[in-house]
């Protein structure tokens, strides 16, 4: 009893007193750190469970024993027994559990404690527990804390490396965030005596690695901009420039450039599709870093562009993360300019601006950028000798910066006149006398003189290029392809006896005319639309026209009738199916079979008339119109050949035999005695830029004079046709 007399006054004790008070401290945990995951890892102790546990196990077994106190003296021993083992556990556990809390208030101890858990893989740690204890150290300036979990935490990034050494890794979206969230804290202190964190933290030596070739994700470039966007909208200026830092000597050395490697047997190269990949990544990277000029150029970071300009690792000084020549500035420039959204859509959502949304947000980021261009030409112009720019070597290319060098000088004008840049760089002095007297290049008239240059290279290259084979072959299969099956369209309607007497004569032609060379010339950069089909289709339209109003100019009659009466009038004509058919241009067949219900009408024939129908014709003459003709009355047709003459003096090609098709392209520059035919006076366009397209196609059609041809045309009250015929009015066919 005396020893049960001691439990109870225990359990009571550490339930009153002792238990409130560690409840208090442990609460006091979250304040002390900034940190509910920490709190939480201190929940899931082994040793607050086991105290829990003994501290309600004692509690039930005094309860027991205070309730069975009046039963037999066997039961009341064994729950004293237990009572007394329970209480001694519960003071057990109950120092353990304060040395425990001791360890969580030590910093430093809970530190070793939380990193011993994480290398023995203990399925308690906790990465954000890890994490807000950095923040903690960060806030405190606690320089001991902070380089022990440092090192820590970059074995941690050189791990996750180290499992994926041949891909873009991609971190847990913690790594991340413990990155963004330990810049932010650096930011926010007036003075960080921690400098040693910002390479590893705003600097990426943790997210890019050190010394191994780690591959950049698309996701950690997308969290390296969100930290740069962070210490920007702070004005940290340093840390930028740690950024700068750490991201040349990346690039001089992570990403150097891959020299190539042969075989020992043929000498060839085998090592392509590294080197290939290789200059991909150098390219992502020093995009990224031309953004970044832009977004500071931006937000008027003027003194942080002149520390980032300037900073260099070598003597003589090299800038790897800058153009290294004035054509390298141009080609950038107009690769992001990007007018047509091909290089860069959405580039808002690649790179970022604050305070930039809508529709004009892309714009305004590619102008900056653009700016930044136009900064980099201005220091290559003071920093280096004078240059030459290339020519680019296509026309395409050719109209693309002579559209587009007016808008870069504007923006070079535009950084010129930004005094307090200019001031930031050190460039008062730059003015056109100066560059006169150091043989420099005043940038704005470096520009202007490009342009003009480039003007004169496009202006006679358009004299002086030669046409495409490849363009010719196409252009001479389109033609072929589309002649051939216009003309194939109408052979049911042609007559296969010759008619050599008596007869009148249409001719449907070819055409001969003149255009732009460079719809035929191989480097414009873009295509001409449909240059290979646009000729053949206005003859197949001509041929298909023709045909219709030949119907129209040799009919004998003609008939204004009601649409619902039409076929009623071919009834009323009273023909012999097998000598007579109907032709009909324009007229919609399924609606007289379906709309009007005429019965025996099909696609292909009316009662036992073959039925001939033509959706393509001259509309405004003979739309809507069927034609009754004796089948002996169809035109005879006659394909007739160039003479040798025009075949010669054209260099003509025959594409179809059968059809008698010829082609050829000229180009008028060479060809002295065409292009005087063809030049008149008083002529503005120069035709020394331009091709002379000759199809040659002649079809006669022989008709037979005086035939019996009927026209009957559908009335309609929107039309100006006169008034209908009766269908009285309509007389047999004779």
């Amino acid at each position: 009893m005396r020893v049960i007399s001691l439990c109870i006054p225990i359990i009571a004790t550490i339930l009153g007193v002792g238990f409130p008070i560690l409840l208090q401290v442990i609460t006091k945990l979250e304040e002390k750190y900034s940190s509910g995951s920490i709190v939480e890892l201190f929940n899931a102790e082994k040793e607050k469970k086991f105290f829990i546990f003994y501290l309600i196990i004692s509690l039930v077994s005094a309860l027991i024993w205070y309730i069975i106190g009046n039963c037999t003296r066997l039961l009341v021993d064994l729950n004293s027994h237990y009572l007394v083992i329970f209480t001694t556990w519960l003071i057990i556990f109950f120092f353990i559990f304060i040395k425990k809390i001791l360890l969580y208030y030590s910093p430093i101890r809970f530190t070793n404690y939380l990193i011993d858990k994480a290398k023995k893989g203990n399925e308690n740690f906790s990465f954000e527990a890890i994490s807000e204890l950095f923040y903690y150290a960060i806030r405190t300036q606690n320089e001991k804390i902070s380089r022990t979990l440092s090192r820590f935490l970059y074995d941690t990034f050189r791990d996750k490396r180290v499992l994926t050494p041949d891909e873009a890794i991609e971190y847990p979206s913690s790594y991340y965030t413990l990155v963004y969230k330990s810049i932010e804290e650096i930011t926010l202190l007036k003075q960080n005596r921690l400098k040693f964190l910002e390479p590893k933290t705003i600097g990426g030596l943790w997210l890019f690695g050190e010394f191994d070739d780690c591959k950049i994700s698309k996701t950690t470039f997308n969290w390296v901009w969100r930290n740069l966007l962070l210490v920007i909208k702070y004005e940290n200026d340093n840390m930028v420039l740690s950024y700068w830092e750490r991201a040349h000597q990346y690039f001089s050395f992570n990403l150097k450039i891959i020299q190539q490697k042969y075989s020992d047997t043929d000498y060839s190269v085998i090592n392509n599709n590294e080197i290939e990949n290789r200059e991909k990544e150098r390219k992502r990277f020093l995009d990224f870093h031309y953004a970044l000029g832009g977004l500071l150029l931006y937000k008027g970071r003027y003194n942080c562009i002149s520390r980032i300009l300037n900073f260099t690792t070598s003597m003589p000084p090299r800038y790897e993360l800058l153009p290294a020549s004035i054509n390298e500035i141009l080609v950038l420039y107009f690769y992001f300019l990007d007018p047509h959204e091909v290089n860069f859509p959405w580039i808002s959502s690649k790179y970022y601006f604050p305070e930039l949304e809508g529709i004009e947000s892309d714009y305004i980021i590619k102008k900056w950028i653009s700016t930044y261009f136009a900064l980099l030409l201005i220091r290559h112009c003071v920093l280096e000798p004078m240059q030459k720019a290339s020519i680019p070597p296509t026309q395409g290319e050719k109209r693309f910066w002579i559209n587009n060098l007016n808008y870069f000088k504007e923006l070079i004008n535009n950084v010129l006149e930004t005094r307090d840049l200019i001031s930031s760089l050190g460039y008062e002095f730059l003015n056109k006398d100066w560059c006169k007297e150091n043989d420099k290049s005043y940038p704005p008239d470096f520009i202007e003189a490009l342009r003009n240059t480039i003007i004169e290279k496009f202006a006679n290259a358009e004299t002086e290029q030669e046409i495409s084979s490849t363009k010719i072959t196409k252009f001479q299969t389109s033609t072929n392809g589309i002649l051939v099956k216009c003309i194939e369209k109408y052979n049911n309607i042609y007559n296969s006896i010759s008619i050599d007497s008596d007869f009148n004569s249409f001719y449907i032609n070819g055409i001969m005319t003149t255009n732009d060379k460079s719809a035929f010339a191989e480097d414009q950069g873009f295509e001409h639309l449909n240059y290979d089909s646009v000729f053949a289709n206005s003859i197949s339209n001509k041929y298909k026209n023709g045909i219709s109003e030949q119907f129209d100019i040799n009919k004998s009659k003609s008939y204004l009738i009601k649409h619902d009466q039409i076929f009623d009038a071919i009834d009323q004509l009273n023909i012999n199916s097998k000598e007579f058919i109907i032709v009909s241009f324009g007229q919609n067949i399924q609606y007289y079979i379906k709309n009007i219900g005429v019965k025996g009408l099909t696609e292909h024939k009316y009662k036992s008339i073959d039925c001939i129908h033509f959706s393509e014709c001259n509309y405004q003459s003979i739309g809507q119109s069927l034609f009754i003709i004796r089948k002996t009355d169809f035109p005879f047709k006659i394909h007739l050949e160039p003479t040798q003459a025009v075949r010669d003096k054209y260099s003509l090609t025959p594409l179809n035999n059968k059809y008698e098709i010829y082609t050829s392209v000229l180009n008028l520059n060479n060809e002295p005695e065409i292009l005087k035919e063809l030049t008149k006076p008083n002529q503005e366009k120069d035709l020394k830029k331009s091709v002379l397209i000759n199809i040659f196609l002649s079809v006669e059609m022989r008709w037979k004079k005086n035939i019996n041809l009927i026209q009957i045309r559908s009335y309609s009250e929107y039309s100006e046709r006169g008034l209908p015929d009766n269908l009285k009015d309509v007389e047999k066919f004779e």
